[in-house]
């Protein structure tokens, strides 16, 4: 992807569609909202990954979505 200003990666071709969605839905709200959100997503998405990776490991408290 080209830089990370917001326009960058709007106008990346390369950008994914979901991020930039993404980035357009979190651009018009509270961005105090916005980034809050957007740290949670990237905490579940990071304690997912750990499950994936390690699925034996029952110390995690992230439940993987059936």
């Amino acid at each position: 992807m080209s830089g990370l200003s917001c326009a960058g990666i709007l106008d990346d071709p390369c950008a994914s569609f979901w991020i930039k969605n993404a980035l357009r839905s979190a651009l018009v709200r509270d961005p105090v909202d916005a980034l809050n959100d957007a740290e949670l997503l990237v905490n579940i998405l990071q304690e997912n990954l750990v499950i994936l990776q390690h699925p034996t490991d029952e110390t995690s408290t992230f439940k993987h979505p059936i």
